[in-house]
């Protein structure tokens, strides 16, 4: 629904939004059992989960012009919020690294870093 809109508007390049990455990253691990990628992924995920959340908090629907725009916007946000919760349902607590193991934490820096530069 969001690619007719970018494409609708002229707007292709924000297709590539950390929101929209995001949940594909999300339809990905909805749709596969648990492995090393699929883990890897997860937890990668899990911390570059901020910017649906600042999202939420600081939301720009003031130039969404589009009938539906605007329920597609929070449905998104919302959904990627909610998500890692379900799927941390679904394969139980290995899927989460412990809380002194960093590596995690700093490879979504790498790649949030690499993905904005």
């Amino acid at each position: 629904m969001e690619l007719s809109y970018k494409i609708v508007t002229g707007r292709l390049l924000f297709v590539m939004n950390p929101c929209h990455v995001i949940t594909i990253a999300q339809l990905y691990l909805l749709c596969v059992l648990p492995s090393k990628l699929s883990v890897a992924v997860f937890r990668i995920m899990m911390h570059n989960l901020f910017g649906a959340f600042l999202g939420v908090l600081f939301s720009v629907t003031n130039s969404r012009q589009l009938p539906g725009q605007i329920p597609v916007y929070w449905t998104q946000h919302s959904l990627i919020c909610f998500i890692p919760v379900y799927i941390m349902y679904l394969w139980g607590p290995r899927s989460l690294e412990s809380l002194s193991d960093w590596s995690w934490a700093r490879a979504s820096l790498l790649f949030f870093g690499h993905y904005h530069h």
